[in-house]
C-alpha cells in the first residue's frame, strides 16, 4: 500500500503537458498543521465526554464570583490577602496550625480574574483530553491528589507564603499526561507524540520560569507534576496489587510530609522559626517572649525581609514608631513581595510619627506597586487630615468606599475628624452617629462623640456616650480616661481623679507588655488634670513620671514639655533645665520635639512657628508658647498666644483646654486686680 504522501507525486507524473510542452507543476504545498492535543490522543479515548471537567471548571468560576461579590467587586482583579485568608488560601500559620481544610479549599481559589482565565483556559484544554483518556473517575482522582500534594509540597517549602489557585491540580493534568505518553511511546505515531509532547512541555517549562523569575509558588507546581506523573503511572497499570502498593506509598508520603511540614524539628533558612513566632503572636498575643525570638532571627538574618517586616508590625503595634519606620526602610530598599506592604506598614508609623508629609508619600507608593486598598486610601486620609487637608482626607474616604464598603465604620471616624476640623460638628455628630448604628458596642464613635459634645459643653449628652461604653465595657481603659476629661472640663474634681484612679488599678490587671503603652496616658491626663485644678507640683511629679519610665512613648515629648512648663510653674526652674538636657538628647526629633529647643532658648517664637506646617501643630506651638510664659510670669504676651489657639486652634485637642483654661483664670485675675 502506498503512503498518502506519494499520491500527489502519481497524480503529477498523469498529467497532461501545457502547449509550450512543460509538464504542468503544481502549487506550492502548505504544512499541515499541527495537531492539537485532543487530536493526538482520540484514538486513546475511552469515552465521549468529559462532564468532571466542566464542573472543575464551575466550581472555580463560581467560588471566584462569590469571593468577588461578598467583597463588593474589591477581589476581582487583586484580592488582598486578607480577603483571600478569609475565603480559604493556604498560609501556613493557619493552614498548619488547624485550619487543614485549606489544603483543598485554596484550589478553587484564585488570586484576580486574569489568574482564573490562565488556569482555566489550561483546565479545559487538558480536562478534555485527560478525562476522556483515564476515565472521569480516575481524571477526579489525579487532580485532586495532584492538587493536595502541591498545596502541601508549598507548606512544606513556602510555609509563609499566601498560596492559591488551581495550578498544582492542573499540572498534576499535565504529569498524568507525560505518564501516558511515556507507556505509548512505542505504539502512537511518532510526530503526534512529539507534537503533544512539545505542547505539554512548553506549558510546563513556560509556568516554572515564570515562577522562578516573579516568584511564584513553584512548590505546588513542581509537587503537583510529580505526583501527577506517579499517578498517571499507576493509572496505567494492570495489576492491581501494583495499583494499592502503588497509591498507599503516595498517600503515606503525602501525610508524611504534611506532618514534616507541621512538627519539622529542621529548619528551611529560618522560615520555620519564622512560622512559629507568628503562629504564637497570632494565638497567644504579641508577647515579650516572642519579641525576643523575633529580635535574634533578625541578628541572624539582618537582610532577610520577611523577619524585618513581621518585627515592624509587632512594633507598630506597641507603637514604638521609630524602630518600625527603620525596619520597614530595609524591607523597602530590598526587591521583594514585600515591598508594597512595607511602604503602607511604614506610612502607619510615620503617622503615628505625626509625619504626615511622608506618611502620605508612602502610602501612595503603596498603592502604585498595587495595595490599592481601603485600607491604604484609610491611611492616605489620616496623613491629609494631619497636613491640615481635609477635603483630600474625605475625597480619601469616598475612594476608600469604593473598593470597599464594609469600611463605612472606618470611612465615618475618620470623616467626623475632617469635619470638626472644618469647625462643622453638626456633620461630625451625624457621621459618627451612622458609625454608631453599624457597631454600636464599638466604644470609638461613642467617645469621639462624647468629645464633640464636650466641646460644645454638651456635658449631659457627651456623659450619655461614655456611660454607655462604661455599662458594655466596664474594662475599657479609655472610656474612663475620656469620663474623667469630662470631669475635668464641668470642673468635678473629685470624679475626674476618681475615674483616674480606677485606671491605674485596672491597669495593674493588665499583662505586662500591653502596661508601657497606658501608663503613660494615664499619667499624662492627671498631669493635666491636675494642672485644671491648680496642684501644680503634683502635675509636675505626674508629667515626670512618664519620662523616667522611659522616652519610647508616643507622650513622652508632650509630658516632658509639659514637666518643663510644671517646674516652671512652682520655681523649679533646675529641674526644668535637667528635664530639657534630657529631652534633647533622648526624645526622637520629629514633632512635637521642636518645642524643646524652643524652650531652651535655642530657637524663636518664629522659627518654631514656621515648623509648625499645619494648623494642629500650630495650635500646641502657640500653646506651649503661651503656657510657658505664663508660668514664667509673663501674663499679658501669653494672652495673646493663648487667645489665638481659642479663636483658631484645634477644639479637640487637650492644648485648646489649657489655653480656654488659663485664659479664663486670666481674666478673672484681671477682674480681682480692678475690683
Amino acid at each position: 500500500m502506498e503512503s498518502p504522501n506519494q499520491e500527489p507525486q502519481k497524480e503529477e507524473a498523469n498529467r497532461p503537458p501545457t502547449r509550450d510542452g512543460n509538464k504542468r507543476t503544481s502549487a506550492p504545498k502548505t504544512p499541515a498543521p499541527s495537531p492539537s492535543l485532543c487530536a493526538v490522543l482520540s484514538p486513546h479515548f475511552k469515552q465521549s465526554t468529559f462532564l468532571v471537567t466542566k464542573a472543575l471548571i464551575a466550581l472555580n468560576v463560581l467560588a471566584f464570583l462569590g469571593m468577588v461579590v461578598c467583597s463588593g467587586g474589591a477581589g476581582f482583579m487583586e484580592p488582598s490577602n486578607d480577603l483571600l485568608k478569609k475565603w480559604g488560601a493556604d498560609f501556613g500559620p493557619l493552614t498548619l496550625n488547624g485550619d487543614y481544610w485549606r489544603v483543598v479549599t485554596s484550589m478553587f481559589l484564585h488570586i484576580g480574574f486574569i489568574h482564573l482565565l490562565v488556569n482555566m483556559a489550561a483546565l479545559r484544554s487538558l480536562g478534555e483530553s485527560c478525562e476522556r483518556l483515564l476515565g472521569s473517575g480516575k481524571f477526579l482522582a489525579v487532580y485532586f491528589i495532584a492538587g493536595l500534594a502541591g498545596n502541601i509540597a508549598s507548606l512544606l517549602l513556602n510555609p509563609v507564603v499566601l498560596s492559591a489557585g488551581a495550578s498544582g491540580a492542573i499540572f498534576g493534568v499535565y504529569g498524568a499526561l507525560f505518564a501516558f505518553f511515556l507507556a505509548h511511546r512505542d505504539t502512537m505515531n511518532k510526530q503526534a507524540l512529539l507534537n503533544g509532547s512539545r505542547a505539554a512541555a512548553a506549558f510546563i517549562v513556560y509556568n516554572l520560569f515564570l515562577g522562578f523569575a516573579f516568584g511564584f509558588d513553584n512548590a505546588a507546581h513542581i509537587g503537583g507534576l510529580l505526583t501527577g506523573l506517579l499517578c498517571g503511572y499507576l493509572c496505567l497499570q494492570r495489576s492491581s496489587a501494583k495499583v494499592k502498593a502503588g497509591a498507599t506509598l503516595l498517600v503515606l508520603g503525602m501525610i508524611g510530609t504534611f506532618c514534616v511540614a507541621r512538627y519539622a524539628p529542621f529548619d528551611f533558612s529560618g522560615q520555620y522559626k519564622h512560622l512559629r513566632i507568628l503562629d504564637k503572636i497570632q494565638h497567644e498575643g504579641a508577647s515579650l517572649e516572642a519579641f525576643a525570638a523575633l529580635n535574634e532571627l533578625c541578628k541572624q538574618h539582618p537582610n532577610t525581609a520577611n523577619f524585618r517586616s513581621v518585627r515592624a508590625y509587632f512594633l507598630l503595634e506597641f507603637h514604638r514608631y521609630e524602630e518600625a519606620v527603620k525596619d520597614f526602610d530595609l524591607v523597602v530598599t530590598l526587591n521583594t513581595p514585600q515591598r508594597a506592604s512595607a511602604y503602607v506598614g511604614r506610612a502607619e508609623a510615620l503617622i503615628g510619627l505625626t509625619r504626615f508629609k511622608e506618611a502620605l508619600a508612602d502610602a501612595k507608593e503603596g498603592i502604585k506597586l498595587g495595595k490599592d486598598t481601603a485600607a491604604t486610601h484609610l491611611l492616605c486620609a489620616k496623613a491629609s487630615l494631619g497636613t491640615g487637608d481635609s477635603k483630600s482626607a474625605i475625597e480619601e474616604c469616598a475612594e476608600a468606599l469604593k473598593l470597599d464598603p464594609k469600611v463605612s465604620y472606618q470611612v465615618c471616624l475618620i470623616r467626623a475628624r475632617a469635619w470638626s476640623k472644618q469647625n462643622n460638628d453638626t456633620a461630625a455628630v451625624e457621621d459618627l452617629s451612622k458609625a454608631i448604628l453599624l457597631e454600636p458596642d464599638n466604644p470609638e464613635a461613642h467617645m469621639a462623640r462624647a468629645n464633640i459634645y464636650a466641646k460644645a459643653h454638651d456635658f449631659k449628652q457627651a456623659l450619655a456616650d461614655i456611660n454607655y461604653v462604661r455599662e458594655k465595657a466596664p474594662s475599657d481603659l479609655s472610656s474612663l480616661i475620656m469620663r474623667a476629661d469630662i470631669y475635668k472640663q464641668m470642673d468635678d474634681k473629685k470624679r475626674a481623679l476618681a475615674d483616674l484612679e480606677e485606671t491605674t488599678e485596672l491597669v495593674k490587671k493588665i499583662p505586662d507588655p500591653k502596661k508601657p503603652l497606658i501608663l503613660p496616658m494615664i499619667n499624662y491626663v492627671r498631669a493635666i488634670t491636675l494642672w485644671h485644678f491648680g496642684e501644680r507640683a503634683a502635675a509636675a511629679a505626674d508629667a515626670e513620671k512618664v519620662c523616667l519610665a522611659g522616652w519610647k512613648s508616643t507622650q513622652s515629648p508632650y509630658c516632658a514639655i509639659w514637666a518643663v512648663i510644671c517646674f516652671r510653674a512652682t520655681g523649679q526652674e533646675p529641674k526644668a533645665d535637667q528635664m530639657l538636657k534630657d529631652a534633647a538628647e533622648k526624645l526622637a526629633k520629629s514633632w512635637p520635639y521642636p518645642v524643646v529647643p524652643y524652650l531652651q532658648g535655642k530657637l524663636s517664637q518664629e522659627e518654631l512657628f514656621k515648623m509648625a506646617d499645619n494648623n494642629d501643630k500650630l495650635t500646641e506651638a502657640k500653646a506651649y508658647v503661651g503656657l510657658n510664659l505664663k508660668a514664667r510670669g509673663e501674663a499679658l504676651p501669653a494672652r495673646d498666644f493663648l487667645q489665638w489657639v481659642v479663636d483658631h486652634g484645634t477644639k479637640t485637642f487637650i492644648e485648646y483646654d489649657l489655653s480656654q483654661q488659663e485664659l479664663k483664670n486670666y481674666y478673672a485675675d484681671a477682674n480681682k486686680k480692678q475690683n
